[in-house]
């Protein structure tokens, strides 16, 4: 009986201190949401996840689009204001949650690699 004591002791106090050392993996992050969705750009998730779909912004596409009632000065100068130079991160993130979260309503998050008007839309597993 006593042995038995000593080996749960020792397990115990094994078990708590390897449950005190610090984590010290310094690529861990925690991934912020937008739009109700967690963005994971050029990062991937720890978590076990399944990938449900693509997801790509035309930008060009809806700038041309837009300008198409326009005299040319001015759709050009709107092509020029859109350019990737232009774009803030927070607005292609905005955007690309939005299209996520329009084409695949169950997605939880987004990873965006290395482009950055294509992400995939994902579920956790």
């Amino acid at each position: 009986m006593n042995l038995m004591k000593n080996v749960l002791l020792i397990s115990l106090s094994f078990l708590l201190t390897c449950c005190a050392i610090p984590n010290n993996d310094k690529s861990s992050a925690r991934a912020n949401s937008v739009n109700g969705l967690i963005v994971f750009v050029n990062a991937s998730p720890n978590s076990p996840y399944s990938i449900i779909g693509s997801v790509k912004h035309e930008a060009l596409a809806e700038i041309f689009k837009a300008g198409s009632n326009k005299n040319f000065g001015k759709a050009l100068g709107d092509i020029l204001s859109k350019t990737t130079e232009n774009v803030t991160l927070q607005q292609q993130l905005l955007k690309m949650t939005e299209l996520a979260k329009n084409q695949y309503p169950q997605s939880e998050a987004i990873i965006i690699n290395s482009k950055i008007f294509e992400a995939q839309a994902i579920r956790f597993n």
